[in-house]
């Protein structure tokens, strides 16, 4: 399974690809951080959101269509259970909460960026959490995973932006 093809083939519109990527960077430095395998935790991160665009307007669904995508590509069956379990109310694994913090801090970096609010080099980890304006239930969820990994959402902000930083040639961000 080539996973760069997989998220071209799969997302209409740039954004999600470039998103997609930066969440497989951020999971690669959580995996050494909390002592995963980088490889397999990029791939999870690079593909965790294919249902995004397919169920916008059922997002009950999530993960778990994702899963049932990623299992017609004989996806490894731990990468199925994160993609699946970072939408419980209390992830299960570090993988899981991995999975479960990143795409959402990506996700509002990306779109501060994409906004044209703040250049990259400029953006601090207080803009990210303002853009989060987490409701209350996603906020519980996110806790709980940031329990899970030891972290706070400033540290897992300031990770997730040094990763867009790190690759941002990749996501063609200036």
């Amino acid at each position: 399974m080539d996973a760069h093809v997989l998220v071209r083939r799969t997302f209409r519109e740039r954004m999600h690809v470039r998103l997609a990527l930066a969440v497989g960077a951020a999971m690669e430095d959580l995996a050494a951080l909390h002592g995963g395998d980088p490889e397999a935790w990029e791939l999870a991160g690079l593909l965790a959101d294919l249902d995004r665009e397919a169920l916008r307007e059922n997002p009950a669904s999530r993960g778990t269509v994702a899963a049932d995508m990623l299992r017609s590509e004989r996806a490894p069956a731990d990468l199925l259970h994160a993609v699946r379990d970072r939408w419980c109310s209390d992830p299960p694994t570090p993988f899981a909460a991995a999975l479960a913090v990143a795409s959402p801090v990506c996700e509002a970096v990306m779109r501060i960026i994409a906004d044209g609010q703040v250049a990259l080099d400029q953006l601090s980890t207080r803009q990210i959490e303002r853009r989060l304006g987490l409701d209350p239930q996603a906020d519980a969820r996110l806790q709980r995973a940031l329990r899970r990994l030891g972290m706070d959402l400033q540290q897992t902000a300031a990770l997730c932006l040094q990763s867009i930083r790190r690759t941002r040639a990749d996501l063609g961000v200036a």
